[in-house]
C-alpha cells in the first residue's frame, strides 16, 4: 500500500544613570540564556532544490505499522533547553496539502537502538499542534515542500549525543505521505555528519532502521543555555528595575 520511503529527484542625571544600570542588568539577564544553534542542516534552503525525502509520519491506526521518523544526531556539552525545532518536509504519493497535517510529534532519543525499539522518545516526546507552528510553503521552489517551525521546551540534562526525530500526524487516506527532506550538508552543515536514518519500529517498510545513504536530515535545533526559559530571569530583572525606578522617583520628590 505504501510506496518505498525514499523519493528521488523531486521537483532568522541619577535617574538616568539608574536606568542605564537597569538596562545593563536586563542585558546580563538575557545573555545568561543566550541562544545556541545545536544543529543546522537547513541553512538558507537552496540545498533543497531537487532533493530527496524519507518517510517520517504517524499514520491512522490501520496503517500504524508504517509509523516512522527520520532521525539525526547532535551533541551538547552541558545542560540546555531546546526552544525551537525547524524541519523541511516533503510530500508525495497522494499528498496535496500541509493543511491536512494535524500536528507533529517531536521525539528525542538517547540512541538509535532506543528509537528502533519505540517511536516514543526515551529522552523526550512532545506533541505540537499544527495551529501552534509556523509554516513556510512553497519552500525552495517546491509546492509540496514546506519549512515548519515548532516551538518546544525540552530540557536536555547533560552532555552527550542525542537523536532527533520529527513525525507528522497525517492519515494516509486521504492525506498521502510526508517525510523529512534529506541533503548532503557536509560542506556547511552543523554537524553535517551525513548519517541520517529512518526508524520504523514495527518494520512496516521492511526493517526497523534504514539508511538513505550519505544524507543529513533537514533539521535545525535552537536552544538556550542554563536549562531554564529566558522569560524567568527577564521577568525578575524587570520587577527589580521597576522597584528601583519607584525608589528613585520618591527620592527626587523629597529633594
Amino acid at each position: 500500500m505504501k510506496t518505498a520511503p525514499i523519493l528521488r529527484g523531486t521537483t532568522g542625571s541619577s535617574l538616568s544613570r539608574l536606568l542605564q544600570i537597569t538596562g545593563l542588568s536586563l542585558g546580563l539577564a538575557a545573555s545568561a540564556h543566550a541562544q545556541l544553534v545545536l544543529m543546522d542542516q537547513i541553512g538558507d534552503g537552496t540545498a533543497f532544490l531537487g532533493t530527496n525525502a524519507y518517510a517520517s509520519q504517524i499514520f491512522e491506526p490501520a496503517n500504524s505499522a508504517y509509523n516512522s521518523a527520520v532521525v539525526d544526531d547532535f551533541s551538547v556539552s552541558s545542560a540546555v533547553s531546546i526552544t525551537r525545532i525547524d524541519a523541511v518536509l516533503l510530500g508525495w504519493n497522494g499528498f496535496s496539502s500541509f493543511g491536512n497535517i494535524r500536528g507533529y510529534q517531536v521525539n528525542l532519543y538517547s540512541s538509535l537502538a532506543a528509537g528502533q525499539a519505540n517511536l516514543t522518545g526515551d529522552v523526550a516526546s512532545v506533541y505540537v499542534s499544527a495551529g501552534d507552528t509556523t509554516l513556510t510553503t512553497p519552500f525552495a521552489g517546491q509546492s509540496l515542500q514546506g519549512l515548519v517551525s515548532l516551538p518546544v521546551n525540552i530540557a536536555v540534562g547533560g552532555s552527550g549525543t542525542y537523536f532527533l526525530g520529527v513525525s507528522s500526524l497525517l492519515d494516509y487516506s486521504p492525506g498521502g505521505q510526508v517525510g523529512v527532506a534529506l541533503v548532503n550538508s557536509a560542506p556547511w552543515g552543523l554537524p553535517g555528519g551525513v548519517n541520517a536514518m529512518m526508524i520504523n519500529p514495527s518494520a512496516g517498510f521492511g526493517a526497523t532502521i534504514t539508511s538513505p545513504g550519505a544524507y543529513d536530515a533537514a533539521y535545525r535545533v535552537l536552544a538556550s543555555t542554563g536549562g531554564a526559559v529566558p522569560e524567568a530571569g527577564t521577568t525578575g530583572a524587570v520587577a527589580g528595575a521597576a522597584l528601583l525606578v519607584l525608589v528613585a522617583l520618591k527620592f527626587r520628590r523629597r529633594n
